[in-house]
């Protein structure tokens, strides 16, 4: 009663706010802090790791809980989702996409036409701040777009306006969104642009031969040094720059030429490639690049391994597999050793033969997408592979099989795409 009285005798507007002020204090001293976005290729932070831990690793164990299913055309670009906007791109109805669906629904909100069609679809993934969002064409075209409309706000093409080299796959490497740049390894051009008007803010030429069939490799930033750095992969080299003023701090040549895919892992001041002929950590400091050791046992030839602990974990492309042509039907009857690597010593901890997966990670949980579409959360754990939970994404239905692409974790659900067009949602809350 004594309560009762007190609010009456405030005015309305009082009221309301004080009512507000007290949902904010039970939320804070509840830690129930905003949910993290999944802003761009492969998080907010470029790792592959996702900060959630309100969902359930046994969720999958009696079937995925689908809460939607939609076509997003053919591709391998992954979604981007943020303030509950899912950012894609897909090829439909032989054009190529940029599209914008709600997260929550799967429903579409708009999509923008780049009229234009290639031969592998959509490769790169869109990256948005809220307000906006930046997408990458496999042709090098680079768009700016109102992120609640598609509205086309600025329009760049990487070859005539920057005059990089296209790889012989087309563009792949996903933009990044560092402050007020916007940065793209472009093959060989590592560029830097201004984010609110495409223009050309700094620049590092990368050496490729001629025959190379280029890198596909996303660029990373990170901490180095106490000065913020973006390593970007070049076809021979990696090109650590600082990202304020454009300085090439460290360049390591790393002699493995075929085609760079994976995305450079930092920890600290140590780097680790995995290439297609060797797997190599490295030691940045003042003095220059330290080659700390090298091992032929964790070869990335597709999705990039993660980070855990001091371990890492991804499927071995064995040096003894050879493809003549590509073919993913090939790929798909093959057995592949998925890895435990120790991160300091590079020894295999252990394997488990699976099919070529994609990987992603929340807590002490791996999320392990196989080729044919089974999803399995196993711990993260150098001793063993411990599976808690797993399942067909596609629920047995008959349908063509390509899950390449890294699934996403956001919001206790998870989002696997199918090449061939099916992006599911599946339902992992607690």
């Amino acid at each position: 009663m004594k309560v009762q009285t007190l609010v009456r005798s405030f005015p309305s507007k009082t009221v309301l706010t004080v009512f507000l002020l007290l949902v904010v204090l039970i939320r804070v001293l509840a830690g129930g802090a905003e949910e993290e976005d999944w802003p761009c290729w492969r998080g907010p932070n470029g790792d592959g790791v996702s900060r959630e831990t309100d969902w359930n690793p046994e969720a999958l164990s009696a079937g995925a809980r689908v809460l939607w299913t939609t076509d997003i055309g053919r591709g391998y670009s992954n979604i981007a989702i943020k303030n509950d906007l899912l950012f894609t791109m897909g090829s439909l109805e032989g054009i190529d996409h940029v599209l914008c669906l709600n997260a929550e629904t799967g429903e579409e909100i708009w999509r923008h036409s780049l009229e234009m069609f290639s031969f592998f679809g959509p490769q790169a993934t869109p990256a948005s701040d809220g307000t906006n969002v930046y997408a990458l064409a496999t042709d090098g075209t680079l768009l700016c777009l109102k992120a609640k409309n598609g509205k086309v706000l600025w329009s760049k093409h990487l070859v005539d306006d920057f005059d990089a080299r296209e790889p012989q796959y087309g563009f792949t490497a996903s933009p990044i969104l560092e402050g007020n740049l916007l940065l793209l390894n472009a093959n060989s051009r590592m560029l830097a642009l201004d984010r609110n008007a495409g223009t050309l803010t700094w620049s590092v030429e990368d050496e490729a031969p001629g025959e190379s069939m280029g890198t596909y490799s996303t660029g990373v930033v990170a901490e180095i040094d106490g000065k913020r750095c973006a390593l970007l992969l070049g076809t021979t080299a990696l090109h650590v720059v600082e990202v304020e003023t454009g300085d090439e701090l460290w360049t390591f040549e790393h002699g493995d030429g075929k085609h760079p895919v994976a995305d450079p892992m930092v920890k600290g001041n140590r780097v680790l490639l995995s290439l297609a002929h060797s797997c190599l950590m490295l030691e940045l400091s003042e003095s220059g690049v330290r080659d700390l050791w090298r091992s032929s046992d964790l070869n990335t030839m597709l999705a990039p391994p993660l980070c855990l602990d001091a371990h890492l974990y991804g499927t071995h492309w064995p040096a003894d597999v050879f493809v003549s042509s590509w073919s993913w039907d090939w790929m798909l009857r093959l057995d592949w050793p998925f890895r435990c690597v120790n991160w300091e010593t590079g020894d295999v901890m252990w394997e488990k033969t699976m099919e070529s997966t994609a990987v992603t990670a929340a807590g002490e949980m791996l999320m392990i997408l196989e080729l044919g579409g089974t999803l399995h959360i196993v711990e993260a754990s150098p001793d063993s592979f411990r599976e808690r939970s797993s399942t067909d994404v596609l629920s047995g239905r008959k349908a063509k099989r390509l899950f390449a692409t890294p699934p996403v974790l956001l919001e206790g659900k998870i989002y696997c795409r199918n090449y061939n067009g099916e992006l599911v949602c599946i339902d992992v809350s607690e």
